[in-house]
This record gives C-alpha cells, structure tokens and sequence, in this order.
C-alpha cells in the first residue's frame, strides 16, 4: 500500500451534501478516488454485490472519499479491514431543512431494485439512529448553517493530504 493512504469517510441522511463535497473535492484532487454505495449499488443491482464492490474499490484507491449513510451493518466490517487512516466526518441538517431539499433535488439516482425505504423515509431514519454509529465519528458538520461553498472550505481544511503528509513525515523522523 502507498505510504499515503486514507478514507475520508462522508456519512449522513440523503440531502445533507455528501455527494456535493465528495464530488467536488475528488474533481479538485484527481489523487482522490470517490467510492458511493448508491454508485455501486447502480452498477451492481443487488445489494449484497453492491457492497462487495464498493469494498473492492476502496482496496483498489490509496486515497479515497467514501459515501454512505454510515448506518449499514456491513460498513463497520468494511471500515475494520481497512489497513489506514480513517476520518469519518458526519453531515447533518434539521430534518425539515433535508425534506426541503430533497424536494428540490434536480438529480436523483435511480437505484435499479427496491430498498427498504426511499430518501424521505432514510432521512428520518438516519437522523433517528446517526447515535448507532459503530466507529468513532471526527466531526459532526451541520450544513442548514453554512453555505455550500463554506461546507467545502471546512472540509477542505481538513487536509487529508496535509494530516498524511504531517504523519508521513513523523514516521521518516521516528526512523
């Protein structure tokens, strides 16, 4: 494995802008790979595939931004055999404020077979149940009180490559 490898782990309910900052962050940073579930399930069509696929990807990408509600049974499993630095950061906003967007949203992915519940019933879900989490969560970030373009700055400041290269650095001097 590359000395500089990491998740950077985005979880939260539908509409609470995963996707925007993952997909923004991975455009800006072409070293970055961006591993969706609702991608894999797309390209899948079985849930179970699914899942192996995305692992299989973030075995296959050094540094990458993975995607998910963070609640699947599966994930902590996933998470756990990963051999890396893991930052799992938790987007959120009032429920009212997800609905709302929701609503709004222009691009929805069709998933080709049927879930449990659709986006407005997961929203609720996962708000109800983020507490269950497996893993230890860095940050919790509520999007309904910041800008979209202050949502990526935030994020961005977390550095992902500047934390590696800090602790790639610790690992040469410790030599």
């Amino acid at each position: 494995r590359h000395p500089l490898s990491m998740i950077v782990n985005f979880i939260g309910p539908p509409c609470a802008g995963k996707s925007y900052v993952a997909s923004r962050y991975t455009l800006e940073h072409p070293s970055w790979g961006y591993v969706s579930i609702d991608a894999c399930r797309v390209e899948q069509a079985d849930e179970n595939k699914a899942w192996g696929l995305l692992e299989r990807k973030l075995r296959a990408t050094d540094l990458a931004i993975l995607e998910s509600s963070g609640l699947s049974w599966r994930l902590p499993g996933i998470l756990a055999r990963q051999d890396r630095e893991i930052l799992t950061l938790c987007l959120l906003a009032q429920r009212e404020v997800l609905h709302e967007r929701l609503e709004k949203r222009q691009f929805k992915r069709k998933i080709p077979y049927r879930l449990r519940m659709d986006e407005a019933q997961a929203i609720d879900w996962v708000l109800q149940n983020l507490d269950e989490c497996e893993y230890p969560v860095a940050q919790f970030i509520r999007t309904d009180e910041i800008s979209k373009e202050e949502l990526y700055s935030l994020v961005s400041e977390n550095k992902p490559e500047r934390r590696l290269e800090i602790s790639n650095n610790e690992k040469t001097e410790n030599v």
